[in-house]
């Protein structure tokens, strides 16, 4: 009898140690499982669907895969760089670079920089509310013709901040003020605002106001000549008669 006693107690003890290793063990799968997740430095250019999407992308790639950086820049274009660095810890860092926002474009798209058109959704709200906006005429989806690029950053950032740029041809590019003063600067791609023209329109914008005449009809500075300012208003041609 004592040693079916004897013997119960020992299964009893087995069985309560089996249950113990058993938690640990699941425990600490449980707990590297978990460390062994990859980690994210995204940028914060992005919008936070964006975020979401590279997150889950990479999560379904083989993490043996040496091609996942270039998989991610073909399926994400708008991706500028993307490096992955295994930590002593075991972890793999992705870290993700947005291409640099330049100007907002039709209130539909981001150009960036090296001149690619992106919907604008995949842009963070306050990245895209503080950029330069320009406007075209033509159906743009795709690409700005690079003579709009190398024309927009001629322009000193100052006046992108206060006007909003219309291209409409390589002769007629147009400023206005975002204050919404109906003062419209008529350039050329290769007469473009700078810090003393806009000096001199800013002094025939207070000589307008002084005489009670701003704001009341639309006014055109045509900047398109040398060494001249011709002021018009009316509804006539390109915001000008």
């Amino acid at each position: 009898m004592t040693g079916v006693r004897t013997k119960t107690i020992y299964i009893f003890f087995v069985g309560i140690l089996f249950w113990a290793v058993t938690c640990t063990v699941q425990k600490a799968y449980q707990s590297l499982s978990k460390e062994m997740q990859p980690a994210y430095a995204i940028d914060p250019l992005f919008s936070n669907n964006v975020h979401q999407n590279i997150k889950q992308f990479v999560q379904h790639c083989d993490a043996k895969d040496a091609s996942i950086v270039e998989n991610v820049q073909q399926a994400f274009p708008f991706v500028h760089a993307i490096s992955c660095e295994k930590k002593a810890s075991g972890v793999t860092l992705y870290a993700v670079r947005s291409k640099k926002p330049f100007m907002r474009v039709n209130d539909q798209f981001v150009l960036t920089r090296d001149g690619n058109l992106f919907s604008e959704q995949l842009f963070a709200d306050d990245v895209v509310d503080v950029l330069p906006t320009l406007r075209t005429v033509s159906n743009t989806t795709s690409r700005i013709a690079p003579e709009i690029i190398a024309c927009m950053k001629r322009i000193p950032s100052e006046i992108l901040k206060t006007h909003t740029v219309t291209w409409i041809d390589a002769w007629h590019v147009l400023f206005d003020e975002k204050k919404d003063i109906n003062f419209t600067i008529l350039c050329t791609k290769n007469t473009v605002l700078n810090q003393e023209a806009m000096r001199y329109c800013e002094r025939i914008q207070d000589d307008l106001a002084q005489k009670g005449l701003l704001g009341i009809r639309q006014w055109v500075a045509d900047m398109r000549f040398e060494n001249q300012i011709i002021l018009s208003s009316g509804t006539g041609g390109y915001r000008h008669g």
